[in-house]
C-alpha cells in the first residue's frame, strides 16, 4: 500500500470516528407525529420482523436475516414476527420525547391502549413476555455508513409498586434514525391491516419513494415467509396482503396501487406505485 493510500485510509478511519462521537452526542430520536411510527429503514427491508402467524418459533443464533443490498442483520433471538414490531414501534414512540439511555416510565394500561388492545390479564401477560423477548435479542445492523451493535430493548421491567413498566432504549441506536435512514410509517393504515403479510408489505414500500419492481420470489425471501410454495405465496397470500393494503390505504386517503405481471420464464414481478399520476408498470429494472 503506498503512502498516499494508507494516509487515505486514515483520514477515512478518523471520519468514521468522529462520526460515530457525533451520533453519542445525539441523545434524542428525532420527533413524528401521534399518526406515524419512526422506524428505521434496515428493519423494514429485512424478514428480521418476519410476515408469519403466530405459534411456536424457533430460536436463531447468529442468523443473517434477508434483507435488500445496502444493509445487513446478523441476529441472535428468538423469531419475531410483526405482532413484535407493533409493540416495538409503540415503544418507541414512547420513548422519542426523552433521552435515550434513560429510564422510560409507561403504565401497561398506556401501551395496551396505544397498542389498540383491551387492558385484560391475558392481554398484559402477552405483553410482558413480548417485552422480555424483545430485551433479550442482540444485532448487528448495517445501515449504509452507520452501523449499531445491540438489543432491541436495552432494558425492560415491571414496577409491582407502582404498575409501571421501565423501558430504556440503547444510545447508539440513534445510529439508524439518521438522514433518510428511518421512515415514518402510518400508525392508522398499519393498525388497520388484517394480515401479518399486508402489514409488513405496508411498511416495506413506505421505505421507497418510487418503488423498484421485485419479484415474487425476492418478497418471499425478503418478508421471512415459511409458506413452501411460492405459486400459493403468490396466488393466496400475497395476492391477499396487496388488496387489503390498497384498500385500507385508500380509506385513508393514501394511493397504493399494484400489479402482478407474469413475465417468460415463470417469474412473476409485483409493479407497485403510489404516485396517483403513475402508470403501471414502472420501470425495466427488477429487483431480486
Amino acid at each position: 500500500m503506498s503512502n498516499l493510500e494508507l494516509s487515505l485510509d486514515n483520514l477515512r478511519a478518523r471520519q468514521e470516528a468522529n462520526a460515530q462521537k457525533s451520533l453519542l452526542r445525539q441523545l434524542q430520536l428525532p420527533l413524528w407525529a401521534e399518526t406515524q411510527r419512526g422506524v428505521p429503514n434496515s428493519l423494514l427491508r429485512s424478514a428480521l420482523f418476519a410476515a408469519i402467524q403466530r405459534g411456536k418459533r424457533p430460536f436463531l443464533k447468529r442468523q443473517l436475516m434477508a434483507s435488500v443490498e445496502n444493509a445487513s442483520i446478523t441476529y441472535t433471538g428468538i423469531r419475531l414476527c410483526q405482532d413484535y414490531l407493533t409493540v416495538w414501534e409503540c415503544l418507541v414512540h414512547v420513548a422519542r420525547e426523552q433521552q435515550l439511555g434513560n429510564r422510560c416510565e409507561v403504565t401497561t394500561y398506556q401501551l395496551l391502549k396505544l397498542l389498540d388492545k383491551k387492558d385484560t390479564g391475558g392481554n398484559r401477560q402477552v405483553l410482558r413476555r413480548q417485552l422480555a423477548e424483545l430485551q433479550a435479542t442482540a444485532l448487528e445492523v448495517r445501515q449504509g455508513r452507520y452501523t449499531y451493535s445491540g438489543s432491541l430493548i436495552d432494558e425492560a421491567y415491571h414496577d409491582e409498586e407502582t404498575g409501571r413498566a421501565i423501558i430504556v432504549l440503547n444510545q447508539r441506536i440513534v445510529a439508524l434514525y439518521q438522514g433518510d435512514g428511518y421512515t415514518k410509517v402510518s400508525w392508522q393504515i398499519r393498525r388497520d391491516l388484517r394480515t401479518s403479510l399486508a402489514k409488513w408489505l405496508h411498511g416495506f414500500y413506505a421505505t421507497h419513494r418510487q418503488p423498484f419492481p421485485y419479484t415474487v420470489a425476492k418478497l418471499h425471501e425478503l418478508c421471512g415467509s415459511n409458506a413452501k410454495s411460492l405459486k400459493d405465496f403468490e396466488e393466496k397470500t400475497l395476492a391477499t396482503a396487496l388488496e387489503d393494503l390498497a384498500t385500507v390505504a385508500k380509506s385513508h386517503g393514501e394511493h397504493f396501487r399494484y400489479l402482478v405481471e407474469r413475465c417468460p420464464g415463470g417469474k412473476s414481478l409485483v409493479h407497485v406505485t403510489r404516485n396517483p399520476d403513475a402508470k403501471l408498470p414502472l420501470n425495466p429494472q427488477i429487483c431480486g
